[in-house]
């Protein structure tokens, strides 16, 4: 038999996360609820959590702030967001309408110039992964044409960095550690701040439209309103892998 999971929900609507709590207590698992993201996040520092839901859209620290306090408790925590965006309309419309633009990693100086000098910023942020080789190219084509540059080396510090000061362009390793490119690139959409975004993929000549591109996070997103069968759903994956 299975064990019962320990399951926090942090949603300001107090309906829905009652409702979700009881449908999954009714299953045998443990569940706590948060009112606030603040309040979740203490509440996840009092306990271990198998798995936490999270509202994108809450007053206060919305959504995306409370997944990167989560994160920052325990980076191996299991988030599942909850939002009324969809992830692949988010970036279907993204790229239509230039927002989004998916570069080949091996040419990405040579590539993102073009689309930077579009946009015409004044501050740049770079997010890149362990390949550090590729923060030289990309900081001297953009500073040699007058951009400030600052650099970040995982996806958590690129999305604190981008939420905190004014940023005009983003350019993102897609193997960035802790958050993907497109999983960045979602978390500034939904916090608010949607930036032109360039994200330098391995495969991005293989693929004709960003969604195929999409990493783990954004696969652990529920879309409102959803099923709240769908919330069992994501439980019952999270017991499987831990069978394994």
């Amino acid at each position: 038999m299975s064990r019962a999971l320990q399951v926090l929900i942090i949603d300001d609507d107090r309906d829905l996360a009652e409702s979700l709590a009881e449908m999954i207590e009714a299953r045998g698992h443990l569940v706590s609820i948060a009112f606030s993201g603040e309040a979740g996040i203490a509440r996840f520092r009092q306990q271990h959590f198998d798995v936490a839901f999270v509202d994108v859209k809450m007053p206060g620290m919305n959504g995306v702030q409370t997944f990167l306090g989560l994160r920052k408790i325990d980076p191996s925590a299991a988030v599942i967001m909850m939002t009324g965006f969809s992830a692949e309309q988010v970036l279907r419309d993204a790229t239509q309408a230039g927002m989004l633009r998916v570069i080949d990693r091996s040419a990405a100086a040579l590539e993102m110039m073009p689309i930077i000098e579009e946009v015409k910023p004044r501050r740049v942020l770079v997010g890149v992964g362990q390949e550090r080789s590729l923060v030289g190219d990309l900081r001297f084509a953009l500073t040699s044409r007058g951009y400030d540059v600052d650099v970040a080396y995982s996806g958590e510090e690129a999305l604190e960095r981008a939420l905190d000061g004014h940023v005009d362009a983003v350019i993102l390793d897609q193997n960035l550690p802790v958050l993907s490119g497109f999983d960045l690139y979602l978390a500034l959409r939904w916090a608010g701040y949607p930036v032109p975004t360039i994200i330098a993929a391995n495969r991005a000549k293989e693929h004709g439209a960003a969604i195929d591109l999409l990493q783990p996070m954004t696969e652990s997103i529920l879309t409102k309103p959803f099923d709240p069968i769908d919330v069992l759903g994501e439980i019952d994956k999270l017991q499987r892998l831990a069978v394994r």
